[in-house]
């Protein structure tokens, strides 16, 4: 092989002509495989045999890879026999794949014989060839060997000296050699295009690719390119990688399993695989920053070297993204006329089945993203975990029949199984860990492949990670580790307290919390995600009420409007249009906001009527398009309820109230409810207040994206006032109930009317079953005013 470019000054003394191995020459022989040689009749029907029963989904290849571990091939018991001792298959399930065994080895001879011209590979061997193309069956079963397959052209000639040694793999594009560097005296890796393809072809062009993203990937735990070149005979591509060696993620993960399962327990082990699996996720991480998403993550493109090397194999289904996107779509469109056939499209499945993510297996490319990968990644902590794929009870739950588009649905719509389920020993933290990883909607996933390495390292730290609530045994053993002394102290005191009787009662009351908060773990953290994000928006609408109080236009009108106020002063009208355009901006930035205004006291009747000097607003009718009112549409407003409450106010205190737009300005209202909240504006030089600034928020729209998002199906979900009336409703479908808004409360169950009736009971309520209700005042004061969240699981 050698490089397409070729220095000018490069001799023809340089140049070397690399013949590969003859495993028929005892020269250059590298301890052949004798197996394929000696192959029989019966050696050929257990491997038929048992690729049929892979292609119809009888047994996987691992169950197959289980059941032969106390069998040979060259013993006298075929496989079916012993298949069928193991209770694996029934007589008539065996009979019937032995015809189809039969059929496959008929084709696959008669293709055998048709090569057997072409090619320098014994007739024994071309067979195992062309039934199990990559191997892997046939080296389960015993019949691996090691010669050097049928090569296209005998010889390769190369400026690069390299010397073919045996070959590692193949797959649907390249197939993967072990080689010698003459030149620098190592081992490495080439990996050439499979099939005979022209320069502008789509398969040169996507071994191309995958060449340059690998090769653009520069990380430690990523396969570093040496070289990328084209041979000068068959003129077909290749390039050049560092060797690690052929012991994957996948054959540590059996190792471990097998262990355990056998009863050798080594959390040394677990240790290693996990700290090899953060490894995994710092380099994906890095290709994520380089715009890179991976999309085929699994074990088995895991490379594990002797020394704690872990190297990312096969990017050859990467997807760029970001300007990479745009430049590599560009570099198409120049380079071949942008045929979209070569190009990814929607409705295309690539990727893994057994690792795949659901939007991959929807096809729906545009939602494919970094949390792709996150889901990638899960599923490699899920097989280090349990040592089986997350779809691989998927896969056994589908009948033999089931055609790929059935096991394709089956990964959108059902949730992986749990870790514990295969493997009871699962620690929780980490069983937590991988669902969130693994979850279908991938919001709910880890955001980041830095953000989920940083989770295992917490675990392996001792530290407590965020997607897993700790049992209090757990979090007090902890405490006690980081406070010795102060705990030898508490032990002391609970023992007097022993003595005395209160113990029992303290130890039975918290035994009763916590087979509580056992109950209702799930549903309360639910809960509390959704008033936390509640409570976020209100405090950034808490913000820009005090910021757009506070602007210098509000300053600047304020000395136009003083007796005092400087000869070269701008004019109240400037500061005016000036307020306008930020309070524009504001509007334009928050779709939820329906309106910001700037209130001014009415001079002639400072006591009672207030008047708005700018306003701009949201019309939902115009396409909520953002406006300016008219000055002249602006007139004075004989003060509300909230309006006196926000002029009785001090300096930078903010009110909030839920409430209906006519109550404010008497204008229609097109949100049957909404927030307002204001603040008082003084004048700094007199300390007397000259005005206020509310905000008004689409209530509704904004609490029925939150519910969407936060709550399950199954679950009732209402949104009620302090005046107990339901504002919004979402039933188990996930369907928000119109016919229930404005409804009083007297339509739930007693007790819960009865906690929203007492304004002094808690802001949480449970019913000690299947309720949690959880209020979030709108301000500070006594007897403030809420918004209840009420969740009810069927």
């Amino acid at each position: 092989m050698s490089s397409d470019v070729t220095p000018a000054t490069q001799s023809a003394d340089f140049k070397t002509v690399l013949t590969p191995l003859d495993p028929h020459n005892e020269a250059t022989r590298i301890e052949s495989n004798s197996t394929a040689k000696h192959l029989t009749r019966q050696h050929e029907r257990d491997l038929a045999f048992a690729l049929s029963a892979i292609e119809t989904g009888h047994l996987t290849q691992k169950q197959i890879a289980g059941l032969v571990k106390d069998w040979t091939i060259h013993g006298d018991l075929s496989l079916s026999e012993h298949l069928t001792a193991k209770a694996a298959l029934t007589p008539e399930e065996c009979l019937a794949l032995e015809e189809l065994a039969e059929q496959k080895l008929q084709r696959s001879q008669s293709r055998a014989r048709s090569d057997q011209n072409s090619s320098s590979l014994s007739p024994k061997e071309l067979l195992i060839k062309h039934l199990d193309q990559n191997g892997k069956i046939a080296e389960c079963l015993g019949l691996s060997f090691s010669a050097v397959d049928d090569l296209d052209s005998p010889t390769r000639v190369t400026n690069s000296e390299f010397r073919l040694l045996k070959k590692l793999g193949q797959g649907g594009l390249g197939i993967v050699w072990l080689a010698r560097d003459e030149n620098l005296k190592r081992l490495v890796a080439i990996k050439e295009i499979l099939r005979s393809s022209h320069e502008n072809s789509p398969e040169v062009r996507r071994f191309r690719r995958e060449a340059e993203i690998t090769g653009r990937l520069e990380h430690p735990s990523i396969v570093p390119i040496h070289q990328f070149g084209t041979d000068q005979q068959s003129e077909q591509p290749f390039y050049v990688m560092r060797y690690i060696g052929k012991r994957t993620l996948e054959n540590a993960i059996d190792e471990f399993h097998e262990r355990r399962l056998a009863g050798q327990k080594d959390h040394l082990q677990l240790h290693y695989l996990l700290t090899s699996f953060v490894s995994i996720c710092q380099a994906i991480a890095y290709a994520h920053s380089k715009n890179v998403i991976h999309r085929d993550l699994k074990p088995e493109n895991v490379v594990l070297d002797s020394y704690g090397q872990v190297i990312v194999l096969d990017w050859g289904l990467a997807k760029l993204t970001g300007e990479l996107d745009l430049i590599e779509s560009c570099e198409n469109f120049l380079n071949s006329g942008y045929n979209l056939s070569e190009q990814t499209q929607d409705g295309q499945i690539l990727g893994t089945p057994m690792y795949m993510s659901p939007e991959q297996a929807t096809g729906r490319l545009d939602d494919i993203n970094e949390t792709t990968d996150v889901y990638g990644l899960g599923a490699i902590l899920f097989s280090i975990l349990t040592g089986f794929a997350p779809h691989d009870r998927i896969q056994g739950n589908v009948s033999s029949r089931s055609t790929m588009s059935e096991l394709l649905r089956s990964i959108v719509s059902q949730e992986p199984p749990a870790a514990s389920s295969l493997n009871p020993d699962t620690p929780p933290e980490l069983e937590a860990i991988c669902s969130k990883a693994l979850s279908v909607k991938s919001y709910n996933r880890y955001q980041s492949a830095a953000e989920l390495a940083e989770e295992i390292q917490r675990w392996m730290a001792g530290e407590p990670v965020s997607a897993y609530i700790e049992p209090w045994k757990t979090r007090t053993a902890r405490w006690i580790g980081n406070h010795r002394l102060l705990s030898q102290i508490c032990a002391a005191l609970l023992t007097i307290l022993v003595v005395s009787g209160v113990t029992f009662g303290i130890a039975t009351r918290n035994t009763m919390e916590v087979e509580r908060h056992a109950r209702f773990e799930a549903l309360k953290s639910q809960s509390h995600q959704l008033v936390s994000k509640v409570e976020s928006r209100s405090e950034e609408l808490v913000k820009n009420v005090r910021f757009m109080s506070t602007l210098p236009p509000i300053e600047g009108i304020i000395q136009a409007r003083s007796e005092d106020k400087p000869e070269e002063a701008e004019s109240e009208e400037i500061w005016v249009k000036r307020l306008q355009s930020i309070y524009m901006g504001l509007l334009e930035a928050n779709p939820q906001y329906l309106s910001v205004s700037f209130w001014v006291i009415d001079p002639e009747n400072s006591e009672q009527s207030t008047i708005p000097l700018v306003r701009v607003e949201r019309r939902r009718a115009l396409g909520s398009r953002v406006h300016i009112v008219p000055t002249a549409r602006l007139q004075p407003v004989t003060e509300t309820p909230v309006l006196r409450t926000i002029r009785s106010m001090q300096p930078e205190d903010v009110y909030q109230e839920e409430i209906t737009q006519q109550e404010i300005n008497g204008v229609p209202s097109t949100s049957s409810s909404v927030i307002i909240s204001g603040t008082p504006v003084y004048d700094q030089k007199t300390g007397t207040l000259f005005g206020i600034v509310t905000i008004e928020i689409d209530l509704e729209t904004g609490l029925r994206a939150l519910l969407e998002g936060f709550v399950q199906q199954g679950q009732h979900a209402y949104v009620i006032n302090s005046s107990q009336r339901i504002l919004l409703y979402l039933d188990p479908q996930g369907q928000f109930q119109v016919a229930t808004r404005g409804m009083s409360s007297e339509v739930l169950p007693a007790d819960i009317q009865k906690y929203l009736q007492n304004d002094n009971a808690p802001d949480m309520f449970t019913d000690g079953n299947l309720v949690v209700a959880q209020k979030i005042r709108l301000n500070d004061t006594p007897n403030s005013k809420w918004l209840c969240f009420l969740l009810i699981s069927e």
